[in-house]
């Protein structure tokens, strides 16, 4: 019985609004009331879409920032390396970057951050100094870095 109101409620709901509808006249057309939606300007060309973030692309060297390095527990070293712009995570390998003229181990992951100026590595590593090369490492506007080679000190 209930089930049967409720249904009968609905379809009079129904034939009200319509006929309300077709009491005020329904509109036809482009009736001025609603404007389209504004077009955004198109991307300037140092913009690249990159996993769905705008990322900007600079015609400057690709070059380092900063580096840091801190001992973890074990033999763990954390090492940051930051970037004037914007890199290609994906040019990054294990033998983009050599320490002691050896490349990581291939189990070593890196970390970016959302600007993708900043990778975070964690490398097993029982020694407090070390020779680290980079190269091979490319922004978004496909600008390689030139080989630095850099002595670290491993803070505790």
């Amino acid at each position: 019985m209930k089930f049967f109101l409720k249904k009968n409620i609905f379809f009079y709901f129904l034939i009200f609004g319509f006929s309300l509808l077709y009491a005020q006249g329904i509109p036809s057309g482009d009736s001025g009331r609603f404007p389209p939606p504004p077009q955004f300007p198109k991307d300037p060309d140092n913009i690249i879409k990159y996993r769905g973030n705008r990322t900007y692309s600079e015609s400057l060297p690709l070059k380092i920032i900063q580096t840091k390095c801190s001992k973890k527990e074990g033999n763990l070293v954390f090492i940051e390396i930051i970037f004037n712009q914007s890199i290609n995570p994906r040019s990054i390998k294990p033998d983009s970057i050599l320490i002691n003229n050896t490349p990581l181990p291939p189990f070593v992951r890196f970390l970016f951050n959302k600007k993708g100026t900043s990778v975070k590595m964690l490398v097993p590593l029982t020694i407090n100094s070390f020779k680290m090369r980079i190269c091979n490492i490319r922004s978004f506007n496909n600008t390689f870095i030139e080989p630095v080679e850099l002595l670290i000190e491993v803070e505790r």
